[in-house]
């Protein structure tokens, strides 16, 4: 049988931190980013073609936009593209994938590997509040007075939303074993081509093909084609929509025998569910969480009151778009 939606509906929207970026405030990143007058110019051709597009509601506009936002993309990330491939000092992604998803990749050159490649893999608040102003969403990992929200070796990783794999190639890449749920079939063959081409890294990659949720049930999945990282559980089933399952992270891991160090979740506003169904995992493993809260004006609010109603002896950092959150002495 397969659910509509039935966990606990939000409660009203309350003032929030200020999210994910808006498009001015991206543009703007943008242009941070430019290095040259060619680099300007096309940033200020996506950023125009794209305000356009969303003014005029017109295909062609929506179109052109996408290919000078790549373009744009390629002139930022050519040290680091090689034939079909990106390659991130040894992290490798398929190159059209990541070009043709929103924002031509560039959210995987700041969000995901901006430390990487710049700071030598250090989180410290310093660069990271520096480097945000570069960002889409913020880094997944964070460094501040005793907050160690980052990827050790040998750490196990549930990477909810994997999508493409930036992320779960990340945390390999550090030694650690990522279990990279990701419910759309279609997404998870893209997904594969990335854990195919990071076989070489040290940590290891094993694709879940589940979402993660309130309890184990099965759902509908709205698949958004023109942006497979905003597909999205679908309570009335729509005509795109795919049937998945959605397990409780605490079955899932009380069948799997595994201890959690970290979790990373951007799944589209569903991370309160995953919470809900997590509450055992949170109380008795207490692994570092690091969540999205953009998606609902009151993520932040309700992620926090699940967290500490979990396990209170939890310690939250918000930032822009990211919780952060760990116990003390279990790092």
């Amino acid at each position: 049988m397969v659910n509509k939606l039935s966990t606990n509906t939000a409660p009203e929207p309350e003032n929030k931190p200020k999210g994910r970026k808006t498009a001015w405030a991206e543009a703007r990143a943008w242009f941070l980013l430019c290095k040259s007058p060619l680099d300007f110019f096309l940033a200020l051709a996506a950023a125009g073609l794209g305000f356009a597009a969303v003014k005029l509601h017109m295909k062609f506009l929506r179109a052109s936009y996408q290919h000078m936002t790549i373009a744009f993309a390629q002139r930022i990330m050519r040290g680091y593209l090689h034939g079909d491939l990106i390659d991130f000092q040894g992290i490798r992604f398929q190159r059209k994938p990541f070009l043709e998803s929103a924002g031509g990749g560039i959210e995987l050159y700041t969000d995901i590997f901006g430390a990487w490649l710049y700071n030598g893999d250090r989180y410290d608040r310093e660069f990271c509040d520096e480097f945000e102003k570069f960002q889409c969403e913020g880094f997944y990992c964070y460094e501040d007075d005793g907050a160690d929200i980052t990827v050790h070796s040998g750490a196990t990783v549930l990477d909810l939303g994997a999508c493409l794999g930036d992320f779960a190639a990340y945390a390999a890449a550090k030694g650690a074993a990522v279990f990279a749920f990701e419910p759309s079939a279609e997404t998870r063959k893209l997904l594969a081509k990335t854990v195919e081409l990071n076989a070489h890294l040290p940590g290891a990659i094993e694709i879940v093909p589940f979402g993660a949720g309130g309890r184990t049930e099965e759902l509908f999945l709205s698949v958004d084609a023109a942006n497979i990282g905003k597909s999205k559980f679908d309570g009335g089933g729509s005509e795109s929509a795919d049937i998945v399952r959605v397990v409780a992270l605490d079955d899932w891991v009380a069948e799997r025998g595994i201890q959690v160090d970290f979790i990373k979740a951007d799944i589209e506003g569903f991370e309160r569910y995953m919470l809900e169904g997590a509450r055992e995992l949170l109380r008795r493993q207490a692994p570092v969480l690091s969540l999205c809260t953009y998606h609902l004006p009151d993520d932040h609010i309700v992620m926090r009151r699940l967290i500490m109603e979990a396990n209170p002896d939890y310690k939250i950092i918000q930032r822009a778009a990211k919780l952060y959150a760990y116990v003390p002495g279990s790092l």
